[in-house]
């Protein structure tokens, strides 16, 4: 994947199409929360990030054929998530949706013992507090090519 060989000294927070995959249908997104090698999630947060992205992105927004994972970086920068049939710009469009959703989350969803592995282990006030800055970044992110990479500048 493409977020492998990116120079992480100039990547920042964003949404970055990390890879296009056979028969361009299916795209994996980078969705950079913090910048890499200055902060980290925290791992609570992060788990409830992820169940309540991955339930507004599957369930209420985009739908469960078109998100095919949605899942944290062990880096604990941001997220990927896989698409598919859906056009770019309508990812970012839904993305920022359901993370307008999400802060407005009192629980976690699925986050019962029943439901989850790690019940315990969620920061719901901390997990809106990082989707609120991140909301700021999607609704900023603009551009004919804000989906890619950034590149190194000559001379560096």
């Amino acid at each position: 994947m493409d977020s492998f060989s990116v120079d992480h000294d100039i990547l920042g927070e964003g949404m970055y199409l990390s890879k296009v995959h056979e028969g361009n249908n299916f795209f994996t997104w980078d969705l950079r929360f913090v910048r890499p090698n200055t902060k980290l999630l925290d791992p609570a947060a992060v788990h409830t990030i992820e169940h309540i992205l991955a339930v507004h992105m599957r369930k209420n927004l985009i739908g469960k054929e078109e998100v095919v994972y949605f899942g944290p970086m062990g880096c604990l920068t941001g997220f990927y998530a896989v698409t598919r049939n859906i056009d770019k710009d309508k990812v970012q469009e839904l993305l920022v949706e359901a993370v307008a959703l999400a802060l407005v989350e009192n629980k976690v969803p699925f986050g019962t013992t029943k439901e989850c592995g790690s019940a315990d282990f969620h920061n719901l006030e901390l997990a809106k507090e990082y989707l609120a800055g991140y909301l700021k970044v999607l609704k900023d992110w603009k551009g004919e090519n804000r989906f890619n990479y950034p590149s190194a500048k000559k001379g560096k």
